[in-house]
């Protein structure tokens, strides 16, 4: 399994029941055997262009573990969702998931060190 960035932009009228479409992303990559690292809520934001008649959208990241093959899946599937007006898939660099982890780690060892004390 590879780490993949998901990025994903709501319909803005979803705003206020938003849940739906987000257990719908997230049962879509459970369904293909990926399991999500880290979720990201940007919220609402201007767009600088309009994507699909819509000036702006729901912004939403994803730390995606997921099989190679099930990306062309992924995308296909977020295609045919209403819900979403853009996303976009990248394969994650290996020197920024190594930063990531060497964060964490640190974090980790501060908590640990404070509740020590």
């Amino acid at each position: 399994m590879r780490e993949y960035e998901l990025s994903i932009l709501f319909h803005p009228d979803l705003e206020l029941n938003l849940s739906p479409a987000i257990e719908r992303v997230e049962k879509t990559i459970a369904d293909l055997g990926g399991a999500i690292t880290s979720k990201t809520e940007e919220g609402r934001k201007k767009l600088a262009y309009q994507i699909a008649k819509n000036d702006s959208a729901i912004f939403y990241y994803y730390d995606v573990q997921l099989d190679p093959s099930s990306v062309a899946k992924l995308d296909r599937a977020l295609v045919l969702m209403s819900e979403v007006i853009r996303h976009l898939v990248v394969a994650s660099d290996p020197k920024v998931i190594e930063a990531r982890a060497a964060r964490e780690s640190e974090k980790k060892e501060a908590k640990d060190s404070k509740e020590e004390a």
